[in-house]
């Protein structure tokens, strides 16, 4: 089978990537499963501050995506003094940045009682956002050692310690919400300090393993020689920002859509991000199908080998579509059972397992749109993805769903069936895309 290699070599990046990606939301989840297990007015608190929250935060974490494809390609290329020219200026870049998003972070939390959500639940909601908002300092240093390590075809390790940090947080979770240990009961906002520690725990243990591992000695100590250029530093924030902004017009039409639907009640909202809480997981695995597509085509971009170019972002596309078919038939057969372990509340179940259905049609192409929009950031074309994305939840899903849910009373419905339009538009324009400019490539340098 002339795919055989790129499947063994797709699947030894994907699988850590993705199980690092899935420690990663994990996190996320296990908030929202404890949450749950107070009461829907925590989960709806919980909600609304990790909406105002996650687009920020996925800017971030799309901006530093951007400079792996260029560390994977100097890989290719051999080019060790490239690889290190690129990796300081993203270190620098990273960190103005993030300090930026900090202070966004914490004017957005001003906003939270004017989003027309239950009085009830804003107070909690503005608490709760303010101490996980915290939590983005870590995660900007775990992000740039993470994606260099990650660019170099290195992904056992930044696996490793988002599983610790994600058990870590697990157990946090259990202790401060319900205070063993002698420590005091804190509820739903102990379920935030753990969030924040077990994020410190994850940024401290990858820069230990970075300053302590072998294999990048010869690294550590060029680093000291490469002066800041200012070509470099614009190439870099070029091929970063429009991944920030994808990622960030994605994640906020989400975080929007939870918004949205909070007009429509607590019983909703709590129903709405349960349903997308799933939904995150089996996203989170696509992923890291599309890092590993990130970096198999960047490798071989790098090398200038474009027959291999090719399979690797077919092979990529191949297994996440399996990937996503087997998770769609999985979220049809158990949608009553999966809502049941975050809530109790019958109501709440019901809409949950009615939105599963929806979240079985937009699987397919959820996974095609980020596989593909990998696959094209190895080969350096962000700019144009970006513009899709902005398109897809913008201007197709989000108008279109609002329509649904307020003109024709769909409610959270309609605001489901508006997204999945849009993943659906994103899924097709992305992969022709990908295709087209695969076959058509010429390469230059960059």
């Amino acid at each position: 089978m002339r795919y055989k290699k790129h499947i063994k070599e797709t699947l030894v990046l994907a699988v850590p990537v993705a199980l690092s990606q899935l420690a990663h939301i994990s996190v996320g989840v296990a908030d929202t499963l404890m949450a749950g297990q107070i009461n829907k007015e925590a989960l709806a608190a919980a909600t609304v501050a990790l909406s105002m929250f996650f687009p920020i935060f996925m800017l971030y974490i799309g901006f530093s995506y951007g400079f792996t494809p260029l560390i994977s390609q100097a890989h290719g290329e051999k080019n060790n003094e490239k690889i290190v020219r690129i990796f300081k200026h993203a270190l620098l870049l990273n960190i103005i940045v993030g300090i930026f998003l900090t202070a966004l972070l914490y004017s957005c939390m001003y906003l939270i009682p004017h989003l027309r959500q239950p009085v009830d639940i804003v107070r909690d909601a503005t608490k709760f956002f303010s101490i996980i908002a915290l939590s983005i300092l870590p995660i900007i240093i775990f992000q740039i050692f993470k994606q260099f390590i990650e660019g170099m075809g290195h992904t056992k390790q930044a696996m490793i310690v988002s599983i610790g940090g994600n058990l870590l947080n697990i157990v946090l979770n259990v202790v401060l919400l319900y205070g063993y240990w002698g420590l005091p009961e804190l509820g739903l906002f102990g379920i935030a300090y753990a969030t924040l520690i077990s994020r410190f725990f994850m940024a401290v243990a990858i820069t230990i393993y970075f300053m302590l591992a072998k294999e990048y000695v010869d690294y550590r100590k060029m680093y000291r020689s490469i002066r800041f250029d200012s070509k470099t530093l614009i190439q870099v924030f070029k091929k970063s920002y429009p991944v920030g902004l994808q990622m960030s017009f994605e994640s906020s039409a989400f975080s929007l859509s939870a918004i949205l639907v909070g007009m429509f009640g607590t019983i909703q909202i709590a129903a709405h991000q349960i349903a997308l809480n799933l939904a995150s997981v089996t996203y989170m695995i696509a992923t890291g199908i599309a890092a590993a597509a990130t970096v198999r085509v960047g490798f071989e971009f790098g090398r200038k080998e474009k027959s291999d170019l090719q399979k690797a972002g077919i092979t990529a596309l191949i297994l996440v579509s399996s990937f996503m078919i087997a998770t769609a038939i999985m979220f049809t057969l158990l949608r009553t059972v999966l809502p049941s372990y975050y809530t109790h509340d019958a109501e709440v179940i019901q809409i949950t397992a009615t939105l599963l259905w929806m979240v079985v049609f937009f699987q397919l192409s959820d996974g095609i749109q980020v596989v593909s929009m990998g696959a094209l950031r190895g080969m350096g074309d962000v700019l144009i993805p970006s513009s899709v994305a902005f398109t897809a939840y913008w201007i197709i899903g989000l108008p279109f769903g609002s329509f649904l849910a307020y003109v024709l009373g769909w409610e959270v419905y309609g605001i489901w069936v508006g997204l999945t339009v849009g993943l659906v538009f994103a899924s097709i324009v992305l992969l022709v895309r990908f295709l087209r400019k695969a076959k058509k490539l010429v390469f230059e340098e960059i």
